[in-house]
C-alpha cells in the first residue's frame, strides 16, 4: 500500500484487525511505515548497497528499522532515511555501520557505556536526548572518562555532585544526577553492574520541592498584557500556558491534529506529556 504520508494523516492510520500492514511513503521511496494490530507503529527504511551485487543486478533488497513512531515524526523519519542512502549510495550498509558503532563501544568504561547508553537508550527513548548527552559529556566524562563503570563508588559519585554544585549550581548538579541514575540503571540492567552506586543516595539538597511562591492575579494580569503586546507565536503560546497550566513543552510542541473542534478541546497523547 503507498500513501502520500504527512504528520496529519500518519497519526490517523488505522491498525489491521490482526497482523500488521506496511504503508509505503509516496513521496520517499524506500521509507515505509509498520503498523501492527496491536497500535504499534514503526518506521523503517527498503535499500540497496551500491556495489553489493549480492548475486543480483542491483544487490539484495535490505531492511532498517528507524525508530517508533510517535517518538520518531514524519520529518525525523524521513532525515533518518536521507541520511542511510547517502551511506548505502556510498557502498556503505548503514546497518552494518551501526553495528560497527555499536561494537566500538564495547568496553565498560565510563565513557563508552555512557556512549552506548545514548545510543541504545536515550536516542530511541528520549526526545530531548541531545540535552542529556550534553550534560553528561560536559560534567561527567571529562571526570570519569577512563574509570571502570563497575568501579565508580557512592563516595565518587558524591565527590563529583560536590564539585558541581560549587562550581554550577544545585540546579545543574540535580539535572545531572537525575540523568546519572538513568545510566547507572540502564547499566545494571545491561549486566554491566551489580547495583547502582546512586540507588538509596540520600541528597537532601538535590530533591525537587514543589515550588512555594505562585504569581498573584495582578500579577497574571500584566503578564497576560504583555503576552498580547508580544503576538504571535510566543504571547499565544504564553496566554495558553496561563488558562491550561500544562508544561511548556506540551504547549509549544502541540500540534492542530490534537484539536477536537467539537469538544472545543486539545487532547495530548500520552507519549508526549510527563505525569
Amino acid at each position: 500500500m503507498q500513501l502520500r504520508l504527512t504528520e496529519k494523516n500518519v497519526a490517523k492510520i488505522e491498525r489491521p484487525i490482526r497482523g500488521r500492514v506496511e504503508i509505503a511513503d509516496a513521496l520517499f521511496p524506500g521509507l515505509v511505515l509498520r503498523v501492527s494490530d496491536t497500535g504499534k507503529r514503526t518506521w523503517a527504511l527498503l535499500y540497496r548497497v551500491a556495489g553489493a551485487r549480492d548475486g543480483t543486478l542491483k544487490g539484495r533488497l535490505r531492511r532498517m528499522t528507524l525508530g517508533p513512531y510517535p517518538l520518531h515524526s514524519l520529518d525525523a523519519a524521513r532525515t533518518k532515511a536521507r541520511d542511510a542512502l547517502k551511506k548505502a549510495e556510498q557502498g556503505i550498509d548503514p546497518v552494518t555501520d551501526r553495528q560497527n558503532e555499536l561494537n566500538s563501544l564495547s568496553t565498560t568504561t565510563f565513557e563508552a557505556v555512557c556512549a552506548k547508553f545514548i545510543v541504545l537508550y536515550a536516542k530511541p527513548n528520549v526526545e530531548t536526548w541531545p540535552n542529556i548527552e550534553r550534560l553528561l559529556n560536559q560534567h561527567v566524562a571529562p571526570v570519569w572518562r577512563t574509570r571502570q563503570i563497575d568501579g565508580i563508588s557512592r563516595a565518587v559519585v558524591h565527590e563529583l555532585l560536590d564539585e558541581l554544585i560549587q562550581r554550577r549550581g544545585v540546579g545543574r548538579a540535580r539535572e545531572v544526577r537525575k540523568h546519572l541514575s538513568k545510566l547507572f540503571n540502564w547499566a545494571v540492567d545491561r549486566g554491566m553492574l551489580a547495583a547502582s552506586p546512586i540507588a538509596g543516595m540520600r541528597r537532601p539538597e538535590l530533591a525537587y520541592v514543589a515550588r512555594e511562591r505562585v504569581l498573584s492575579m495582578i500579577e497574571l494580569r500584566r503578564i497576560w498584557d504583555a503576552a498580547i503586546e508580544l503576538g504571535y507565536p510566543f504571547g499565544s503560546m504564553i496566554r495558553l500556558l496561563l488558562l491550561t497550566g500544562q508544561r511548556r513543552s506540551e504547549i509549544a510542541n502541540s500540534r492542530r491534529i490534537w484539536l477536537h473542534s467539537d469538544l472545543r478541546a486539545m487532547e495530548i497523547p500520552a507519549s508526549e506529556y510527563k505525569t
